[in-house]
């Protein structure tokens, strides 16, 4: 599925000799569609039936989680289709209160209506403005199309924009996790539990994939706000995943305080739970603890472990990364 791609500048002629009609609705003079413009095809969201796009914790911290994890995101929303087939006014901004453009809501609305990706280059957008790019995509239940998320971006050139494309279809792919109630962590028994996350880890091919899945399903079961995975790389923790399938660029800041704080627990080689309950062995959590000062969540990092006889100089099992649970208020991890 290609990506429609607008240039603001100026209307272009295709090779045939008749101009493009534009996506959207716009002076002529400042609207266009770019011949032969092509993009990574853009997958639908998987978005269950009983959970219609609408307004709801679930939904916002998706939308934010995706956002915090770059720094060229300035403004969010998503869309939902109503009764009718009209797309509405937005059901979640990002940032919280955020005022909506008319170019992304068009370009939100243009994603659902042509069913693929919509790309706005911004080419005669001011040198100080917060964004030079918009993208959408829509989001599909199956061939049923639920509504568009829009992203009004910063992007130093079309590369950083394709790659922010990218990422956008891998969120949307955990957009229906994201959004599934789970199952109540009392209806399963934890060999069960066990089992069901073992099935989610190797039904995926790639590792990538397969450990989103894993951090999706575990923070549905476990009501988190986002669960992050990690491999150690050296002395140092790399990003694996995250529940929302939106990793965080390399050198972000979230990327570096989520690496931190699970490199605590593979080097301590024990669970840390912050903040701490009173019969807990003391632990070293400096990095529980800036990741606390900045989300206010409760936080559970597990190292993870190869357990063979010789995967470690001393005999026992080598650290191989670890797991992070995050949890908004509620009752505090205790296992």
């Amino acid at each position: 599925m290609e990506a429609d791609t607008l240039d603001t500048a100026a209307r272009k002629t295709p090779a045939g000799g008749r101009a493009a009609t534009p996506l959207l609705a716009a002076p002529a003079a400042e609207s266009a569609a770019a011949p032969g413009a092509a993009r990574v095809a853009a997958p639908t969201a998987a978005v269950p039936a009983a959970c219609h796009l609408q307004d709801s914790p679930a939904l916002r911290r998706w939308l934010a989680q995706h956002c915090e994890a770059t720094d060229q995101v300035a403004t969010a929303l998503v869309i939902a289709l109503r009764d009718g087939g009209a797309a509405n006014e937005p059901v979640a901004l990002w940032p919280a209160g955020a005022s909506t453009s008319n170019a992304m809501l068009q370009a939100a609305r243009a994603a659902v209506q042509r069913g693929r990706a919509v790309d706005i280059a911004l080419t005669m957008a001011a040198p100080d403005a917060d964004h030079n790019r918009i993208i959408a995509l829509p989001l599909r239940d199956g061939a049923a199309t639920m509504g568009a998320v829009a992203l009004a971006l910063r992007c130093p050139d079309s590369g950083s924009a394709q790659a922010q494309q990218a990422a956008l279809e891998k969120a949307c792919e955990r957009l229906g996790a994201a959004l599934a109630a789970g199952v109540p962590a009392a209806a399963l028994d934890m060999s069960t539990h066990i089992l069901h996350l073992l099935a989610v880890f190797m039904r995926a091919p790639v590792l990538a994939d397969a450990a989103a899945a894993f951090c999706a399903e575990l923070a549905s079961h476990l009501r988190c706000e986002r669960v992050s995975m990690g491999l150690t790389k050296g002395h140092d923790i790399e990003l694996l995943a995250l529940s929302n399938g939106a990793r965080p660029e390399a050198g972000h800041e979230l990327a570096r305080l989520l690496g931190a704080t699970m490199q605590e627990a593979v080097d301590q080689g024990a669970r840390v739970l912050y903040p701490a309950r009173v019969t807990d062995a003391l632990r070293i959590v400096l990095a529980h603890a800036e990741m606390h000062a900045r989300s206010a969540h409760q936080l559970a990092s597990v190292p993870l472990a190869h357990d063979a006889a010789s995967a470690a100089p001393h005999g026992g099992p080598r650290a191989v990364g670890a797991v992070l649970a995050e949890r908004r208020g509620g009752a505090p991890f205790t296992a």
